[in-house]
């Protein structure tokens, strides 16, 4: 008993926080759904309940008004329905407004508000609102009518003299013939080209052996250059080179200068001896003849 008394409350407690956060979620469903905005309804009788649903949307140039809250079966064979919008857009339900149902996508429907033309008296709370049905097949025509326009505009620029296809045909066959002509032109062009070609086919060849000699040539005098700049490397060099080879040559001829000068000395002291005078005497001078 002790434990069943201690575990009430908690029970309570729990209920009443269900109870609480049901109502909160109720409240916030409500407000999100305008369970408590002020609403307007209008009713309208129609001969048959089909493509009617309960929560149809009603439109107005493409915003969504409201939507269709109840559809009733009456005495008389006629269904009632009504519709529910917000109050402060019960202003576009003016006097001569009309509601149609219209199939937009072919299988889905909704009800748009045509306001009537002119600024219409604003109806009053609960007004009844006729009901314009638009069946399939006007709604197929509708839709159909201005491809076939469109089918019909296209046919005449197409059987135009002067911009049809036939005018696009003849065009066609000109700049066809144009075209072949400029081929026929091209292809002479290209023949002269490769005749041509053939001719200068001879000059590439000696040409190209020209060059193949100029080249050895060219090698051969790289040859050539590289000995003589390897002697003239070799008369430049100090010890083994031209200029050695000169001072060696002055400095010989220096020491024969100075060996003819010895022998000339030699000679003089020779004939300046009283035995060569003895031994190799003096010429004398020829007579001259007497004038």
């Amino acid at each position: 008993m002790n434990v069943m008394a201690r575990k009430a409350p908690s029970l309570w407690l729990s209920l009443v926080l269900v109870v609480v956060a049901g109502g909160c979620l109720t409240a916030y469903v409500a407000q999100r759904k305008a369970w408590f905005e002020p609403r307007a309804m209008f009713t309208f009788e129609t001969d048959s309940g089909h493509d009617l649903f309960l929560g149809m949307k009603l439109s107005y140039k493409g915003f969504k008004l409201g939507q269709l809250t109840e559809l009733v079966l009456l005495p008389n064979g006629m269904v009632q329905g009504q519709i529910s919008l917000p109050q402060d857009k019960a202003d576009f339900v003016t006097q001569g407004a009309v509601l149609k149902v219209a199939k937009d996508k072919i299988v889905s429907s909704e009800l748009l508000l045509q306001p009537a033309p002119g600024e219409g008296k604003v109806l009053p709370h609960g007004a009844n609102i006729p009901l314009v049905r638009e069946d399939m097949a006007a709604d197929l025509t509708k839709k159909i009518d201005p491809l076939l326009e469109r089918v019909h505009v296209l046919l005449s620029q197409l059987s135009d003299p002067r911009l049809g296809v036939q005018a696009s045909l003849v065009q066609s066959r000109q700049t066809m013939q144009q075209t072949s002509g400029t081929l026929q032109e091209a292809a002479l062009f290209l023949k002269d080209t490769q005749q041509i070609l053939q001719s200068f086919q001879p000059l590439t060849q000696q040409a190209t052996t020209t060059l193949q000699e100029l080249e050895k040539s060219l090698a051969q005098t790289r040859t050539t250059m590289g000995q003589t700049q390897a002697l003239i490397e070799q008369l430049n060099d100090p010890q083994t080179g031209l200029a050695a080879t000169v001072s060696q040559t002055r400095t010989a001829l220096e020491d024969a200068g100075k060996l003819m000068q010895n022998v000339d000395g030699s000679l003089t002291d020779i004939q300046s001896a009283p035995l060569y005078r003895w031994l190799v005497p003096q010429r004398s001078a020829p007579a001259v003849p007497p004038k």
